[in-house]
């Protein structure tokens, strides 16, 4: 991947994060961190089929996994800074987002790991597709919140 990809993709995640951080704040942020948690929930839970045996082991170990994975992107949010950058800052925040990436990686084999103890490789691999396909179309209702929102400002 070039170069100029990894900073838009690092710009872009720390675009949603700040977005989803500035709602969070407006909306009264506890209240509306559960609501997604929520649905997310629901979403997944229907989407992976899990027998009740897997629900009850499967949600303890995924909870764990989402606080592990917002540890990290917590760090990368601080790390990263959205203002004319010199080559040296740029480096700095690449080799950050580097970091960042092996850090995920190593959470995803751990958990990987602690999920086949009660899931199919199947449904494992359900568990990274859907919620991947959550942040996007939680990214989406997001974006259009924040179209809208301009549009009311410019008049």
């Amino acid at each position: 991947m070039k170069i100029k990809n990894l900073k838009n993709l690092l710009l872009l995640f720390c675009l949603l994060i700040a977005s989803m951080q500035l709602m969070a704040q407006k909306n009264g942020g506890h209240i509306l961190r559960e609501k997604i948690r929520s649905q997310k929930v629901a979403y997944l839970s229907s989407k992976l089929e899990l027998t009740e045996d897997e629900a009850v082991k499967f949600w303890p170990i995924y909870n764990q996994y989402e606080k592990d994975q917002e540890l990290i992107r917590q760090n990368l949010a601080q790390d990263a800074v959205l203002r004319n950058m010199t080559d040296a800052e740029a480096d700095q925040n690449l080799h950050a987002f580097v970091e960042y990436k092996e850090k995920e990686l190593e959470i995803e084999k751990k958990y990987i790991a602690k999920f086949k103890s009660i899931l199919s490789s199947k449904k494992i691999l359900k568990v990274f597709y859907y919620d991947k396909e959550f942040r996007k179309e939680l990214a989406e209702v997001v974006k259009k919140r924040v179209d809208k929102s301009s549009a009311i400002l410019k008049g």
